[in-house]
């Protein structure tokens, strides 16, 4: 078993959706629950549309993949994918990439919360930054789902959620916030 062969890990974070400031408040999602992982994945964001991933963890976690794995990666540590990963960090920082998503997110969930305010069909609306979850129900009262996605080992998906990029615009939450008015009274 894998597990025989590595020490305990007690927190793994993934930071696909959620790092990169992609929350507003924080640069990572981690650091809203005031925790530091063993491990922290994340891609995406990393790479701003090139395919590249990373692993960050401790030194002693890190000692104990070396020692156990032959092979870890396929392109590790190649000139390009180092040179746009640091890109995007120096993008993110100097476009105050972070500080928008804060903004304009404070922004959309006002914009979404008046979508819930005038249909019955729109429940709660919450997030964080650049992520919005949601709820859509088939009353306020009874909370009942219109829709929910059933998931590998039964758990049930209850609020779509909405994952903007960095740059996302407060013209563009608007237009958004007035195509999905436009969609709710045309059903």
């Amino acid at each position: 078993m894998i597990w025989d062969w590595f020490p305990i890990i007690w927190d793994l974070f993934s930071q696909v959706q959620t790092g990169f400031g992609r929350l507003g408040s924080h640069f990572w999602g981690f650091q809203t629950h005031g925790v530091l992982p063993d491990i922290v994945t994340m891609a995406k964001g990393i790479g701003n549309g090139f395919p590249m991933a990373a692993v960050v963890t401790t030194p002693e976690i890190a000692k104990s993949l070396a020692k156990r794995l032959l092979h870890f990666n396929t392109f590790g540590g190649n000139p390009m994918a180092c040179a746009i990963g640091s890109s995007v960090l120096e993008v993110i920082k100097e476009e105050n990439l972070q500080e928008n998503s804060q903004e304009v997110g404070t922004y959309m969930l006002l914009k979404f919360a008046k979508l819930r305010d005038e249909f019955e069909i729109v429940g709660d609306v919450r997030g964080k930054g650049l992520m919005i979850g949601i709820e859509m129900v088939k009353d306020k009262v009874g909370c009942d789902l219109l829709f929910s996605l059933q998931l590998r080992g039964g758990a049930r998906v209850k609020v779509g959620s909405l994952s903007y990029k960095l740059i996302h615009s407060q013209e563009e939450s608007t237009q958004g916030q007035q195509d999905s008015a436009k969609l709710i009274r045309d059903e």
